[in-house]
């Protein structure tokens, strides 16, 4: 996607959570970068507690993976991209909203709120416009129906068509599956007295709380 961008000189947009998400895509563009495929292509990180994150994350070392920990101990950062500008406030946001020949990684994850939103208002009806979706999206929600290739997408209210060109990246979902949360929940020396499920379609959630209760 990221050739391709550089291509049409568009605009790359990344919906991402910004703890855990928001890390591992700009782990993955500085590799890009160091393959020189960000040439030409500014990256803004719209989304404060992505950046603050990312400077906790370069102090605690030891709790990242074995190869990472390995490049920072030898003095790289395996985080830096070239030409990347955080920003903290919705002003700023609004004017790069779906700025051509730029990378654009914003919050939220869902598609549902945040500045993404002004994001996708803007750059949907583009045909310049690539939008990286990534991980699980509620039934019926923007995302989901972005991955189903939509033609029209409701935002804030108002209803624009959908020209931007749409990709699921695979990988990055970091959850646990059910036999896995099943088998976690047993795990300590103590089992919970209650478990509240709150995250996923309600069908998840009851399938999740049978395999529990058994």
């Amino acid at each position: 996607m990221l050739d391709d961008v550089r291509a049409c000189g568009g605009t790359l947009l990344l919906p991402t959570f910004a703890l855990g998400r928001a890390q591992q895509i700009v782990w993955r563009l500085s590799t890009a970068a160091n393959n020189g495929h960000l040439d030409g292509l500014s990256v803004y990180l719209d989304a404060p507690m992505a950046e603050f994150a990312l400077r906790l994350v370069r102090h605690a070392t030891e709790d990242l993976a074995e190869p990472l920990q390995r490049r920072m101990a030898a003095g790289d950062d395996p985080f830096a991209v070239p030409n990347v500008r955080a920003l903290f406030t919705r002003s700023d946001s609004l004017k790069i909203a779906a700025k051509p020949r730029s990378v654009i990684l914003a919050g939220a994850g869902f598609c549902d709120a945040g500045p993404i939103l002004h994001h996708l208002a803007e750059g949907l009806p583009r045909e310049d416009v690539r939008v990286g979706l990534s991980g699980w999206y509620p039934d019926r929600s923007l995302g989901w129906g972005l991955l189903r290739d939509c033609t029209h997408a409701r935002i804030n209210r108002e209803v624009v068509p959908v020209r931007a060109g749409r990709r699921r990246l695979e990988g990055y979902s970091g959850h646990a599956s059910a036999e896995e949360l099943a088998a976690w929940s047993c795990s300590g020396p103590d089992r919970p007295r209650m478990i509240v499920l709150n995250h996923g379609t309600q069908d998840s959630r009851n399938a999740l709380a049978d395999r529990l209760r058994g």
